[in-house]
């Protein structure tokens, strides 16, 4: 008998990108889909975005309170063996949930599986990928030079590899490796300008040391059991910042993940996401916050077996660059100082930090010096 597979999206004035999240959903191979969406309270017109879809979702409203308590209300309204969180404005790969779920009924002794994600961003968003490190506004990355794709160009950037979700493979968009390609987005109005695979962690079993690092598999990545709730009910509705990463320390530290190395989620990149938002808090004190909160007593222990100064260094770095990315560059400096004073060896801050030093004449100099012809 064919498992259903409830897939449960919470919804804060998503009407600008919901229909190609719920056509991803809708347009799956696999046959049995509950597709639930959690209306957190939104001011705008998801509701009637939504409207189509209504003889095929099941549309639930409720008053204004937070992400995790929609996700919790969701589960809570799930009928479905197999789960699967996604954000209103991500996009499941074609074939993702026969893939999980094909790879989980084989494998019973696993309650959780889990792929690759790919990011991508549309024309109409001002933040896209610039070669290896960077973001920019404007052209797409096929078209520029290895100097303009951030190879020794000045001003130095930091980027991918400075954020949570480390790791990334330079990646252009070929179809063959399940990747995004221009003519796959489900609503044909998105052009994707550049694609990243990040596959960290990328094994299958215990991935408790790699979450405790940092490495992050985001909603939508992943398909769960339904007996994982059993031990871990839900996401923390008290918290504003690191709930995911708190459900997955709780969901790993009981479970052993599955690794399928195919490309289960496209992530949407854009300045309205939570991982840019200017008022995020010291990384390292609410993780370690989080710590105390899930382990108690044994989070000495579990913090001398797997964190150290180059792991605090990484996690100041991604906040720094969400603080550079949502425009918020003297909160960036301070992290990325947090970070150098973690662990020094870190060539491309220092060279961005002395950056930020320079007058702005020399800044608009090295500017023009970066993106002159044939550089």
């Amino acid at each position: 008998m064919t498992p259903l597979v409830s897939v449960i999206i919470p919804a804060y004035n998503a009407a600008k990108f919901i229909v190609a999240t719920i056509r991803s959903v809708l347009e799956q191979s696999y046959g049995k889909v509950e597709v639930l969406v959690i209306d957190d309270g939104s001011t705008d017109n998801t509701a009637a975005a939504l409207a189509p879809f209504q003889a095929r979702i099941r549309y639930i409203p409720q008053p204004n309170r937070g992400e995790s308590s929609a996700r919790n209300r969701g589960l809570g309204e799930s009928r479905g063996e197999y789960v699967i969180f996604l954000d209103a404005d991500d996009l499941l790969a074609p074939g993702m949930i026969a893939r999980a779920v094909g790879a989980l009924e084989k494998l019973p002794d696993f309650s959780a599986v889990y792929g690759l994600r790919a990011a991508f961003t549309s024309p109409t968003d001002p933040y896209v990928f610039r070669g290896k490190n960077d973001w920019h506004s404007g052209r797409t990355m096929q078209n520029r030079s290895s100097t303009e794709k951030g190879e020794g160009a000045w001003p130095p950037t930091v980027g991918d590899e400075a954020s949570e979700d480390a790791s990334p493979a330079d990646l252009r968009t070929p179809a063959k490796d399940g990747i995004l390609s221009p003519d796959e987005s489900p609503d044909g109005s998105i052009g994707i300008e550049s694609v990243r695979r990040y596959a960290k962690p990328a094994h299958s079993g215990n991935i408790f040391p790699d979450v405790m690092r940092g490495a992050t598999l985001v909603p939508g990545q992943f398909l769960l059991h339904r007996r994982c709730f059993r031990d871990v009910p839900g996401f923390r509705d008290d918290l504003q910042f690191g709930e995911d990463w708190d459900f997955l320390l709780r969901i790993t530290y009981r479970f052993p993940f599955l690794f399928v190395p195919e490309v289960f989620l496209k992530k949407r990149q854009h300045p309205q996401m939570q991982s840019l938002a200017k008022d995020r808090p010291d990384i390292v004190l609410l993780r370690q916050q989080i710590l105390r909160d899930i382990f108690g007593e044994e989070t000495e222990a579990l913090s001398r077996r797997y964190l150290n100064r180059r792991v605090y260094a990484d996690w100041y770095r991604s906040i720094a660059f969400s603080c550079v990315q949502s425009g918020d560059v003297s909160k960036a400096l301070l992290y990325m100082w947090k970070s150098l004073a973690c662990w020094p060896l870190q060539p491309k801050i220092a060279l961005w930090l002395i950056y930020q030093a320079c007058p702005p004449a020399l800044k608009a100099s090295l500017k023009r010096m970066k993106h002159a012809p044939g550089r």
